[in-house]
């Protein structure tokens, strides 16, 4: 079965000298225009609502149920100077961010007739606003950031706060860890998982000035005012590390993040939709210059809802995500493969090269074990060279298999990305392993054969060692936070006992991924939490005398 992570190609356009292209792979489905302030921020709730801080116009709700006609149905608005910079919705409740006048709970269990039923008077302006289960979570200007309970709507009241330098004026939460931009200060990263004693655990700066941040599992798409789009990684939220940079020709202000893409509001020049999936050629693959100044952006099902100034619009971005892969795997073997441990069977690869310039691309395979488990790399064949509409096929190639390994159903899948971090496209099948004949006439582990000179590399460049990892590790879970499970990576350069136990946060032990003999490797194990109640868990891997190791982790329901 073939699987892509979904990447696009380049595209060359021409454009006529009668006047500029105003649009890419993007297009108009509905567009509300009204005599708002400034619309700045849409939250969209089950493609039902749209929500929309439009500052000195307040909060203004939309039906957005068909999104052909969008309609207001219902807002509520302060005297001036009160402005409505954000809004964040939880169950029948929207909490907003009212600069000097501070947080509001509104009651829009009725969005025909909102209605305040609490707040909570921030000592400078509250310019952003998320939240996380009983939690809001407000960037406070002069202030940083701000816990505020909200069990109570009626009855608002802070919990801890965590002073940051800059200008705080967003924040995104995910797991345990808020992201808050800061301005000219960049994003801070502040630790929650004790509500009550939130700090700083990490920051990443810019050049310009940080205005919102989207938040995407191990990474985070970053809006920098005067210069672009930053994704960022953020498995170690101690540290977070660049991955990736578009320039945006205009003023970015606001991201969202859907797989590989990145989306940008970007002021005057309207959306832009970024694929991310080669980190060093991110590449512009929809745009639509708006008819206002694009200053909020979310994405659902395909579909991009955009806070423009007086407008509102929705716009189909399904063609821009949905266009041919960088690369295709096609996997053929003679038949269904049943093979003893200790011997080896035969496939054959064919790859199709769609990249718009000559690239660099590791191959490599992993095994899926018969408890779901994945043993990688089996193999790897680093820098072989893909060049545009360039064709390789490697035939008959030889695919050990190690007598150590148990009877059971096995998958085999064959991979093109960049090793450890990316996957761009596979191609897998599946095989049986039955038990160890009484002798054994090819036992080289996970090795393979005959696609050196396909793939162009010397035969001791193929099954590289450097596949191998140099440390005992064990690397970020993803998704993180998770529901119901989450994978996590265990790192071994050499064969050893391997432990890794699950423990909730009274210490008591709920889960056990590993514990045993495990080959030098690469093994991604599954936190399967179903059944467990939403909180923090500690993922602990030990190896005696090399590795003691905790992550944690966060199940949200």
């Amino acid at each position: 079965m073939k699987h892509y992570f979904v990447a696009l190609m380049l595209l060359f356009v021409l454009v006529s000298a009668a006047g500029a292209q105003d649009s890419l792979n993007v297009s108009t489905v509905g567009l509300l225009e009204h005599e708002w302030d400034s619309a700045k921020v849409v939250r969209v709730i089950d493609s039902n609502y749209a929500y929309l801080a439009t500052g000195a116009t307040g909060l203004r709700i939309v039906d957005v149920s068909d999104p052909a006609a969008p309609v207001e149905i219902g807002s509520i608005s302060y005297d001036d100077p009160h402005e409505v910079y954000d809004v964040a919705i939880s169950g029948d409740y929207a909490y907003l961010a009212v600069g000097n006048h501070g947080l509001r709970a509104i009651d829009v269990s009725d969005p025909a007739d909102p209605i305040e039923v609490g707040s909570y008077p921030t000592p400078s302006a509250a310019l952003g606003v998320c939240v996380q289960g009983d939690f809001v979570y407000v960037a406070v200007r002069w202030d940083g950031l701000f816990v505020i309970d909200k069990s109570d709507p009626a009855n608002l009241f802070e919990v801890g706060s965590c002073d940051t330098p800059g200008d705080a004026n967003n924040v995104s939460v995910a797991g345990g860890f808020a992201y808050l931009s800061a301005f000219n200060e960049g994003m801070r990263v502040i630790d929650i998982s004790d509500p009550t004693d939130p700090f700083e655990a990490g920051f990443f700066d810019t050049p310009g000035s940080t205005r919102n941040i989207a938040v995407d599992g191990d990474f985070v798409y970053l809006a920098d005012a005067s210069t672009g789009l930053y994704k960022v990684d953020v498995s170690d939220p101690f540290t977070p590390v660049e991955v990736s940079f578009w320039d945006s020709p205009s003023w970015a202000f606001y991201a969202a993040s859907q797989g590989v893409y990145g989306y940008v509001a970007d002021g005057l020049s309207g959306i832009h939709i970024i694929d991310f999936t080669i980190p060093t050629l991110p590449t512009e693959v929809g745009f639509y210059d708006t008819p206002g100044s694009a200053k909020g952006i979310v994405v659902n099902d395909g579909l991009a809802y955009v806070a423009d100034n007086e407008y509102f619009g929705i716009y189909e971005c399904s063609d821009a995500v949905g266009l041919s892969p960088l690369i295709d795997v096609t996997l053929s073997t003679d038949g269904p493969i049943v093979v003893p441990a200790g011997e080896t069977f035969n496939f054959s690869v064919e790859l199709v090269s769609h990249f718009p310039v000559l690239t660099l691309v590791d191959i490599m395979a992993e095994a899926i074990l018969p408890n779901g488990n994945i043993f990688t790399p089996l193999w790897l064949i680093p820098d072989v060279h893909m060049g545009p509409n360039s064709v390789i096929v490697a035939e008959n190639i030889v695919q050990s298999v190690p007598s150590f390994a148990s009877p059971g159903l096995y998958g085999f899948r064959f991979i093109v990305g960049t090793y450890p971090i990316n996957k761009w496209a596979w191609d897998q099948f599946g095989f049986e392993i039955t038990a160890t004949p009484a002798t054994v006439s090819f036992d080289e582990g996970w090795t393979a054969y005959g696609c050196e000179e396909a793939f162009g590399v010397a035969a001791e460049e193929a099954n590289s060692p450097a596949a191998l990892p140099v440390e005992y590790s064990i690397s970020s879970a993803y998704p993180n936070p998770f529901n119901p499970s989450t994978a996590i990576s265990v790192n071994l350069p050499d064969a050893a006992e391997l432990s890794v136990v699950v423990y909730n946060v009274t210490g008591q032990k709920v889960a056990e991924l590993a514990n045993g003999q495990f080959n030098a490797g690469n093994h991604n194990l599954t936190f399967d939490a179903s059944g467990m109640a939403s909180g923090l868990y500690f993922v602990r891997a030990t190896v005696p005398d090399q590795m003691d190791q905790v992550q944690k982790v966060m199940l949200v329901r």
